[in-house]
């Protein structure tokens, strides 16, 4: 999972602009902005999944899924890092 918080200056691409507005951050919109054409595969820092992934579940992960002892590292990271942008 990658997370991404605010740049000074601002910032854009697929986890959005952060300027709070959803509706403004699809792939249409942000593709139309300066800066908003697909990274040459040169450039791109992860790459295409070989195969599909392993151990594929059939249904969607829930915080019930996880670990309590991760689940509580989790908790105290978030606490010590602070809350993200929503």
């Amino acid at each position: 999972l990658l997370t991404m918080r605010p740049l000074p200056g601002g910032q854009d691409g697929h986890c959005g602009n952060f300027n709070g507005k959803a509706a403004d951050d699809t792939h249409t919109l942000i593709s139309a902005r300066p800066g908003g054409k697909r990274v040459a595969p040169s450039d791109q820092l992860l790459t295409a999944a070989q195969g599909p992934p392993q151990g594929v579940r059939e249904a969607a992960f829930t915080i019930g899924d996880c670990p309590a002892e991760m689940r509580a590292r989790a908790e105290q990271t978030c606490m010590r890092d602070g809350p993200g942008q929503s």
